[in-house]
């Protein structure tokens, strides 16, 4: 994968959880939560790393 912001090559990895399953909460008034990993279902979650920019990558 093409980094977006640098166009250099893009690594692929994962993000494991731990304890707690990976979420993201925007912040606001209508603020959303998403899950990201859950310990039944998928505990990680696949990412690209640009060491170029030091840029990470995730998709929902």
């Amino acid at each position: 994968m093409q980094c977006p912001y640098c166009n250099s090559e893009m690594e692929k990895g994962i993000i494991n959880q731990d304890r707690y399953p990976l979420k993201w909460k925007s912040e606001g008034p209508n603020a959303k939560k998403i899950k990201l990993t859950s310990f039944l279902e998928k505990t990680y979650v696949e990412a690209y790393l640009c060491n170029n920019c030091n840029k990470l990558i995730i998709d929902i």
